[in-house]
C-alpha cells in the first residue's frame, strides 16, 4: 500500500467536487445558437465516471 498525505486526499477531493459542480454549471448555462454544447446523457456520464473515482480515492460522496 502507498502512504498518501491526508492533504493530499482532501486536494484530490475538493477538485473532484469542483469538477463534478463545474460540470453541472456548464450544463445548464451553456447553450449556443438554441442548442446545448453537452447533452443530458454526457453530463451524467461524466458525473458518474468523476463519482467513481472519488470513491476510489477515498469513499467520499459527490452527488448534485
Amino acid at each position: 500500500m502507498v502512504d498518501v498525505e491526508e492533504s493530499n486526499i482532501k486536494e484530490a477531493e475538493d477538485a473532484i467536487r469542483d469538477l463534478v459542480n463545474w460540470i453541472e454549471v456548464w450544463n445548464l448555462e451553456e447553450v449556443q445558437e438554441g442548442t446545448k454544447k453537452i447533452e443530458d446523457e454526457t453530463v451524467e456520464e461524466l458525473k458518474k465516471k468523476l463519482e467513481d473515482i472519488a470513491k476510489k480515492v477515498s469513499g467520499m460522496d459527490t452527488t448534485v
